[in-house]
C-alpha cells in the first residue's frame, strides 16, 4: 500500500514524471511512500501550497504505514487498518517533543522535520489562496526534507521503530 492513497497516477504518467523532474526512478519506486513525493514536486511549479501539503502528508502516511507494519505484519487484514488509522495528526508535536523521540537523535531529527512539514501544512491548507504563501524554492525546499525524512522513517532500525510506534500511538499516562 502506498503512504498516498489516490490510486489515479498510473504508472506511465508516474515514470514520466520521475524522469523529467531528475528523480532516481529505482529509487522511487522502491517505496510507495515517494510516490506522493513526485506528485509534490511536480505540484511545486504551480500550486506550491498544494506541494508542502501534498509532502507533509506523504511523511504523515509514511509514519501510519511504519507504526502498522511495525505493530503488525499482515498487511491488509483489519488489524494492519485499524494500526494504520489509530495516527493522529494532532499529538503528533506532543509526541515528538518529549520521551524518547526527543531523546534519541534519529527519531528528534525525524520529529523536527514532522513538526515543520506539519506547521507548513497548516498554512498551505488554511491561509487564504493568496500568491505568494510559498515561493516556489520554500515549496521544493518543504519537498525535500519530505523525501529525506521519509528516507529516514524507512531506514530506521527495528527498536527506533518500535519506540517510534509507541510513541506516537499510545497516549503517556503518569503512572
Amino acid at each position: 500500500m502506498s503512504c498516498w492513497k489516490a490510486n489515479f497516477w498510473d504508472a506511465s504518467k508516474l515514470t514520466k514524471m520521475l524522469r523529467s523532474n531528475a528523480f532516481d526512478y529505482d529509487d522511487i519506486a522502491a517505496s510507495g511512500c515517494r510516490r506522493s513525493l513526485a506528485r509534490a514536486w511536480t505540484l511545486k511549479r504551480s500550486i506550491s501550497a498544494e506541494a508542502v501539503s501534498t509532502a507533509y502528508y506523504a511523511v504523515f502516511h509514511c509514519l501510519a504505514k511504519t507504526c502498522a507494519s511495525t505493530l503488525t505484519f499482515r498487511e491488509g487484514t483489519e488489524e494492519y487498518a485499524r494500526i494504520y488509522r489509530a495516527l493522529d495528526h494532532g499529538p503528533l508535536k506532543t509526541a515528538f517533543s518529549s520521551g524518547p523521540l526527543k531523546d534519541r537523535q534519529v527519531l528528534r531529527e525525524v520529529g523536527n522535520i514532522v513538526i515543520l512539514l506539519q506547521s507548513e501544512r497548516h498554512k498551505a491548507d488554511y491561509l487564504p489562496p493568496t500568491r505568494g504563501v510559498f515561493t516556489t524554492r520554500q515549496a521544493q525546499k518543504l519537498v525535500d526534507q519530505a523525501r529525506d525524512v521519509i528516507s529516514k522513517i524507512e531506514g530506521l532500525g527495528t527498536n527506533d521503530r518500535q519506540t517510534l510506534a509507541a510513541y506516537l500511538l499510545f497516549k503517556n499516562r503518569p503512572s
